[in-house]
């Protein structure tokens, strides 16, 4: 497995979570925060990672710009293990079979294949999992109302209501 592709297709996920979760962040650690943009911020991030999990080819695009971005810079783009395998016998003359270049093309084809599945299904999925089981656990569906609403207590809004 290319240890600096596996780095750099990490760092793509990183980047991916960060451009979502960027806003909702930036929103809550300013000085004054409209909690009713807040909770739109937070639904529309939560859907967003929802729909991004959900969406096989969105992973297929991230792995294409890895690749890319390592070709770019000079870096082996083949997310492949090593597979310790005899060699085939080769004829009398010394020359091989055409088909062994063919079936060499064809195993590293499926390597990468299995290695991008296996960082899908080991790294990209847990992560947005664990990114969207915090999310909800720290503003579940029930909360959200609630946040909105309490815009009516604040001093700039009971200054707007009529006077009875």
């Amino acid at each position: 497995m290319s240890a600096a592709l596996l780095m750099i297709l990490a760092l793509h996920v990183i980047d991916e979570i960060l451009q979502v979760t960027g806003p909702c962040s930036r929103n809550f650690q300013a000085t004054s925060t409209d909690l009713a943009i807040a909770v739109s911020t937070i639904e529309r991030c939560k859907s967003t990672l929802q729909a991004r999990r959900a969406d096989r080819s969105h992973f297929e695009t991230m792995c294409q710009r890895a690749r890319q971005f390592a070709e770019t810079h000079g870096i082996d783009p083949v997310l492949t293990q090593q597979v310790h395998r005899k060699k085939r016998r080769r004829y009398a003359d010394g020359s091989s079979d055409a088909r062994d270049v063919d079936h060499l093309e064809k195993i590293r084809e499926m390597q990468q294949q299995e290695e991008e599945d296996n960082f899908y299904v080991n790294i990209y999925l847990p992560a947005m999992d664990c990114l969207l089981v915090d999310m909800t656990s720290r503003y579940g569906d029930n909360i959200l109302p609630v946040v909105r609403q309490m815009m009516v207590f604040f001093q700039r809004e009971i200054c707007k209501q009529r006077q009875i």
